[in-house]
This record gives structure tokens, C-alpha cells and sequence, in this order.
């Protein structure tokens, strides 16, 4: 009988336990799916829809990112950083002014430490490098228009801010 019991207690200690976990790694695929209509909302170019579903993707990773089970997770990290990175675009935007908390240093502080968690993970890194690669590219072709426009500051604004993101990232390191 005591033996029952303390099976008993023991399976439903483990079935809590494990559902903490299958719920953290589902807020890291909800947090993918909301993601991925952001980027199909800011292809289509809608603002607004873009920014409630970065919010919602925000919404579901941050919680994974306190968590013993996933905080250390390569992929949650992953998406912990693009969309964190993606708030600090958004916001930068100009449309949004509730989203300019986002422009700061502590949201960069963010971004490279989860950047620095996915170095284990050939997949996740590596994903995360070409993320950060094509926005390297955006900046580096944006200071050369504004170069060849003859708008310096603005030239060296997007010169700076690819080179301080690639130094971020971890890009300056070789690819």
C-alpha cells in the first residue's frame, strides 16, 4: 500500500516536472510561429499587424528565458535575440512610440548574450549568423547609398551601425 502511494507521488511529481518543461519549449514554438507572421506582415509591409505579432512572439519568449529548462536553450535563444532585435527595428521605425523602450542598450545587452547562448548549437548559430548577416548587408548598403548621395552622416550612421553589429554578433571574428 505505502508502496503504491509513494509510486503514485513520484509519477505525479515527474508528470508536473515534465509538463513545466513541454510547456516552456511550446511558448519557444509559439514565439516561431508568431515570428514568422511578423516577417509576413513586414514583407507585406503592414505595420500595424507586425507589431502585434512581434509583441505576441516577445509574449511567449520572454517567459523562457527565466526558466532553468530553456533559458540556457539554444533555440530559444535564437528567437530570444532576433526578436528582440527585430523590437529594437520596429521601434526604430518611428511609427511606434510605446516601442521606443526598446532602443536601448540593455534590448543590445539582450540580443548578444543570447547571441553568445547559440554558440554550442551549429544549427542555431549558425542561423543566427546569417540573420545577422543580412542585416550587416542592410546597413552596409544603406550607408553606401547614403555615401553616394553625399549624406556623410547618414553614411557613417550605417557604416557604424553594421560594424558595431557585426562586433556584437560576433561576425568581426570570421565567418
Amino acid at each position: 500500500m505505502k508502496i503504491r502511494k509513494i509510486s503514485l507521488a513520484l509519477l505525479s511529481i515527474s508528470f508536473l516536472l515534465g509538463g513545466s518543461v513541454f510547456a516552456q519549449k511550446s511558448n519557444v514554438v509559439s514565439a516561431a510561429v508568431a515570428y514568422q507572421s511578423y516577417m509576413r506582415s513586414i514583407m507585406g509591409q503592414n505595420l500595424d499587424k507586425a507589431k502585434s505579432d512581434l509583441e505576441d512572439a516577445k509574449k511567449y519568449i520572454d517567459p523562457t528565458m527565466t526558466n532553468e529548462d530553456t533559458k540556457d536553450d539554444p533555440k530559444a535563444n535564437y528567437y530570444n535575440a532576433v526578436i528582440n532585435y527585430s523590437m529594437i527595428e520596429l521601434a526604430s521605425s518611428g511609427k511606434f512610440d510605446d516601442l521606443k523602450k526598446y532602443v536601448s542598450d540593455s534590448t543590445l545587452d539582450v540580443v548578444a548574450a543570447s547571441a553568445k547562448k547559440t554558440e554550442n548549437s551549429s544549427r542555431w548559430n549558425g542561423e543566427l549568423k546569417d540573420f545577422f548577416k543580412r542585416k550587416v548587408y542592410q546597413a552596409t548598403t544603406v550607408g553606401k547609398m547614403m555615401f553616394d548621395k553625399k549624406k556623410y552622416k547618414m553614411a557613417f550612421a550605417g557604416f557604424l551601425g553594421a560594424y558595431k553589429l557585426k562586433k556584437m554578433v560576433g561576425l568581426d571574428k570570421g565567418l
